[in-house]
């Protein structure tokens, strides 16, 4: 068995201080990218895992050549650079290739598949797909021509933490992927969050579930100006998708309250652990006077009760964290209930939050209060150009 390194450095370092990025790739994809192509390299069981993966059947590579700086020519004679390229020949000289598109916080390209397509039928090579959540494999699957085979990178990882025998490389690689949520994860436990809430693994299992509800959910009901680059992040007791308007006025956060001591409010049922909580924040410098917003709320209170939740808003005994405008909370476990997976679990909670959005955010009340009341971050600035007066002519004498 050889391995050609001609058009990529072994070095891991290396490769990714060369790695030029490449159009519609992001940061984290080139660098996931560039793992899994080491990984490849390095690992000949992972290397035979992966082609026999895609080709459907047990192989062994005798001759294999791995890159991910091939420069391809599409039809219309213009350079392409397909994520990751795997070519070789297989025991009995069985020649193969494989060509595969990566996905992790950037949408599924049809455009950009079709060209790859060409390519790989040009090249007799197998065309593949792989994303990070079910909303990019449905779009992959929809795409005409279809690429040959289609994953999500947890099923990369189901693949390679089978194998018996793995290579320093290849635990630190699916180490890498469970902490970034691209292994399948465990649901969330009630028990968890009864017994030990801040137990092993807890933090982490709603981070994951944070994480899928960032990407793999649309959030229609809520306003551009939030979506402008929404984060999931674990801090003031909550692990939240944070929309955040570019200077906080206001942001929205979505999420899990573990820990009462930043927010100052009391959790709907303690002994059901732990609360969905929706807030909507800003500096108590930057609110003004909301009596306005409070009054548009108090409208929607029993909509909100409607759907389970407990309202909070500025001013009240219960709410003395002054950044909050606004807190929805529920109890988590009941939307846990029957889900066995966590993206089952994740759906019902989406469920939930987006309830409570489209009460909040649809019928454009809210966004009118907000912005009347001076929260106007995101919008854009509409430029007022005065006409130019009418050129002046010489004047016939």
């Amino acid at each position: 068995m050889s391995v050609d390194l001609s058009d990529s450095p072994l070095d891991l370092f290396s490769s990714l201080f060369e790695f030029i990025p490449g159009e519609n790739r992001s940061p984290k994809e080139n660098f996931l990218t560039e793992l899994f192509s080491y990984v490849l390299r390095t690992s000949e069981g992972a290397r035979d895992a992966w082609v026999s993966f895609v080709l459907g059947k047990t192989v062994h590579c005798e001759v294999v050549e791995v890159t991910t700086r091939a420069t391809e020519r599409n039809e219309e004679n213009r350079s392409v650079y397909p994520d990751l390229q795997i070519e070789g020949t297989l025991t009995g000289e069985e020649p193969f290739a494989i060509m595969s598109e990566h996905k992790w916080d950037s949408p599924c390209d049809h455009d950009q598949l079709r060209k790859y397509h060409a390519i790989a039928v040009r090249k007799q090579a197998k065309l593949c797909f792989v994303g990070a959540n079910r909303r990019q494999l449905a779009e992959a699957r929809k795409c005409s021509p279809a690429v040959d085979k289609s994953f999500l990178w947890e099923d990369v990882f189901k693949m390679f933490n089978a194998l018996e025998n793995k290579s320093e490389v290849l635990k630190e690689f699916l180490a890498f992927m469970s902490t970034q949520a691209l292994d399948p994860g465990k649901p969330l436990s009630i028990e968890q969050m009864n017994h030990f809430v801040r137990g092993i693994g807890f933090i982490d299992s709603l981070e994951r579930t944070a994480h899928i509800l960032l990407n793999e959910f649309d959030w229609e009901s809520v306003p551009s100006r939030y979506k402008l680059n929404p984060v999931v992040r674990n801090r003031y007791g909550r692990v939240a998708v944070e929309f955040a308007t570019p200077e906080w006025k206001p942001t929205l956060s979505i999420g899990f309250l573990y820990d009462l001591s930043d927010y100052k409010v009391q959790f709907v049922d303690a002994s059901q652990g732990i609360d969905l909580v929706l807030r909507l924040e800003t500096s108590p410098k930057d609110r003004g006077n909301i009596d306005n917003f409070k009054k548009l709320i108090a409208e929607k209170l029993e909509s909100l009760k409607a759907l389970d939740a407990k309202v909070l808003v500025a001013g009240d005994k219960g709410l003395r964290n002054n950044h909050s405008m606004l807190i929805l909370q529920c109890s988590m476990a009941p939307l846990l209930e029957g889900k066995t997976t966590d993206h089952g679990q994740a759906e019902s909670i989406r469920d939930k939050f987006q309830s409570w959005i489209k009460v909040l955010f649809d019928d454009g009340e809210l966004e009118a209060v907000l912005i009347k009341g001076g929260l106007t971050s995101g919008i854009p600035k509409v430029r007022m150009f005065k006409p130019k007066p009418p050129a002046l002519g010489n004047k016939k004498r």
